[in-house]
């Protein structure tokens, strides 16, 4: 009779103690997933803060070198298309595959109006900048988004145009060409609001 006795006063304080410590064993997966999650949120925040900002900074540069000089220089256009990728590399992987098509579709789409314009004409209809603008931003942005970004670009440009030959300045369009950067710049800006703005999932 003592040894059930001491036996069952043992199992008691088994069944206890399990009583006692598994909320604590259930809960610990949960809310260290949560504070590994508030935790990584911060961080993702801040690094997809600072791939915007160079976005947005490179894009300005090569809007103001374009206007200014009529030029779009490699030493912006390459780190941009490079930070593109690595945006979408670090952020989602699931989007790289879009990034890196748009990145081709953009050099191809242009080069190839570049190349029958020049060989048609015998003189440049875009500059070779605009071309590898127009890649940087299809990396940035995925092939899916150029048709619109380009549309826009050229609506813009358009206006531009219009406005321009409305107050009596058309010599100076006919002589001097209008920089198509700064459209670009301006269209993959407002592209950016559907694309940048929220993370990649």
């Amino acid at each position: 009779m003592f040894s059930n006795a001491v036996k069952c006063r043992q199992i008691h304080l088994i069944a206890t103690s399990i009583a006692h410590y598994w909320p604590l064993l259930h809960e610990r997966p949960l809310s260290t997933l949560t504070t590994t999650a508030i935790s990584q949120e911060p961080s993702m925040f801040v690094t997809s803060s600072i791939f915007i900002i160079l976005y947005c900074g490179l894009s300005l540069m090569l809007c103001w070198c374009d206007y200014q000089s009529g030029l779009l220089p490699d030493r912006f256009t390459c780190p941009l298309l490079w930070v593109g990728l690595l945006y979408h590399l670090y952020l989602s992987e699931s989007t790289l595959s879009s990034a890196v098509w748009g990145a081709i579709a953009g050099y191809v789409s242009f080069a190839t109006i570049y190349w029958l314009y020049r060989g048609l004409r015998g003189y440049e209809g875009i500059g070779y900048g605009d071309v590898k603008f127009l890649a940087a931003l299809g990396a940035w942005h995925g092939w899916s988004v150029l048709p619109q970004l380009v549309l826009i670009a050229t609506i813009l440009a358009c206006v531009t145009l219009g406005i321009k030959i409305i107050a009596g300045r058309k010599r100076q369009v006919l002589y001097n060409p209008l920089p198509f950067g700064p459209f670009l710049a301006a269209a993959g800006l407002w592209c950016g609001w559907q694309t940048l703005i929220s993370p990649p999932p």
